[in-house]
């Protein structure tokens, strides 16, 4: 294989991996939007599309390493010095892949900001929810006080509990 066939293959790993972390971000998109809509239905479907992607993100980043491996000798070299390893200026097929590589990770870490800060604003008001629902104890008004005794003195404070519903 020439060293032609290998930046060409190592550019199209490159824009393969860029493809599948925009095809995350628009998930994540999504993900946020069943949220704000409250649709756990598609709440759910996002978090599997989310995984599948990241599965698949994993398996696009292993073939870029791999012809980066093969290409430069090292382990995983670091795309901001392919240059030093090539020692010579990227072609530009080369150049833009990485610069679309890049740009989709920067967009896809301010995504995943975005639904972490939602995600967690959601649990929150979940929590608080929750604990002002369990936290009320009971119903003040389904107590009988001691004041409410009939006139022989039966009857005592306690709860009124409806057996039938």
């Amino acid at each position: 294989t020439s060293a032609a066939d290998l930046v060409a293959s190592l550019s199209q790993a490159m824009k393969d991996e860029a493809s599948v972390m925009w095809q995350l971000r628009d998930a994540m998109v999504r993900q946020r939007a069943s949220v704000a809509a409250d649709n756990t239905e598609e709440i759910d479907a996002s978090v599997q599309e989310v995984g599948r992607t990241l599965f698949t993100l994993a398996e696009a980043r292993k073939r870029t390493a791999s012809v980066m491996s093969y290409l430069t000798g090292e382990e995983e070299p670091p795309l901001a010095q392919l240059e030093l390893h090539l020692g010579a200026p990227l072609p530009l097929g080369l150049e833009t892949a990485r610069a679309e590589v890049r740009l989709a990770a920067q967009s896809v870490a301010h995504e995943a900001a975005i639904n972490r800060n939602v995600l967690q604003g959601a649990r929150e008001a979940a929590d608080t929810f929750l604990q002002e629902l369990f936290s009320a104890g009971t119903d003040l008004a389904a107590v009988y006080h001691l004041g409410d005794r009939g006139d022989d003195g039966t009857g005592g404070p306690g709860l009124l509990f409806n057996r039938t519903a």
